[in-house]
């Protein structure tokens, strides 16, 4: 009986080995379907970057937690402009992994790669298209909701305690639970589609639609490492609190990290 046959060998799983990738490595969709445990390797390999060059990690997340703060100093048009650039510092983030990954230095410059060039105009884009679906998510629950509840006249006997108790122990109380289940489980398929759509715009040169089509696609083929990506960044999210929350100086920057291999990893080919 050959290895391949054999139901009780070691459980084997290839993953992205960062230090081999050619510097002019290549991306397209759709993306590969990995195993499980690249889920875990995201992570390690987020914490390798970081580890190798923890200052400047550091550096990148100020930057960008100070970028998104600034803006939205601004009133109105300040939250405007840092919701269209989003998809922007999202590629500044890739490209800060990827040089960091591929060339061997972080260099800050490389945060600000999406924000010049002719793919900014298709970032936008992608951002409205996104702020769009999740505007025409949020009315299309409200509105049913509303119906649910037994229309606009129904919601007068909320404003009481007695109504408001009233409405939840009785079939409005499911309803409303049922309507926060399918708002959760639209926000994830929309957060899908987002989460790789701006370093496919950007490398693979897919319009927004696209890459937004093949975001959501790549999410779904490979929902199993996303759960076990997700599992274990809650864990540390919860063990970064233990020691007076000081875990989290190396949390946020190594999850910021780990978004480079992911994308890598699906999407990238040599």
């Amino acid at each position: 009986m050959s290895d391949s046959e054999n139901p009780y060998r070691t459980p084997s799983v290839t993953v992205l080995n960062l230090e081999k990738i050619p510097t002019n490595a290549s991306y397209a969709a759709p993306a590969r379907t990995v195993n499980a445990g690249h889920g875990s390797q995201w992570i390690g390999d987020g914490w390798r970057l970081f580890k190798d060059e923890p200052l400047m990690w550091f550096a990148a997340l100020l930057l960008v937690i100070g970028f998104s703060f600034v803006l939205g100093l601004i009133p109105v048009l300040g939250s405007l402009a840092s919701m269209l650039l989003a998809p922007s510092l999202t590629v500044g983030i890739l490209a800060f992994g990827r040089g960091h990954a591929r060339q061997g230095r972080a260099d800050i410059g490389n945060l600000f790669a999406g924000f010049s060039g002719e793919k900014i105009g298709p970032l936008m884009i992608m951002a409205l298209l996104y702020l769009s679906i999740i505007v025409v998510t949020v009315l299309v629950m409200v509105v049913f909701m509303v119906i649910a509840l037994g229309g606009f006249s129904a919601l007068g006997s909320l404003e009481s305690e007695e109504g408001l108790k009233s409405a939840l122990l009785g079939t409005g109380g499911l309803v409303l639970v049922l309507g926060f289940l399918v708002f959760m489980a639209a926000m994830m398929v929309i957060m899908a589609a987002y989460w790789f759509a701006p370093g496919l715009i950007f490398y693979a040169g897919l319009g927004p639609v696209d890459a937004m089509k093949e975001s959501f696609m790549a999410c779904m083929r490979n929902w199993l490492p996303f759960l076990v990506y997700s599992l274990l960044a809650t864990v540390l999210m919860v063990a970064a609190f233990i020691p007076f929350g000081l875990g989290l100086l190396v949390f946020f920057p190594v999850m910021m990290a780990t978004m480079y291999p992911g994308f890598e990893d699906l999407f990238g080919r040599e």
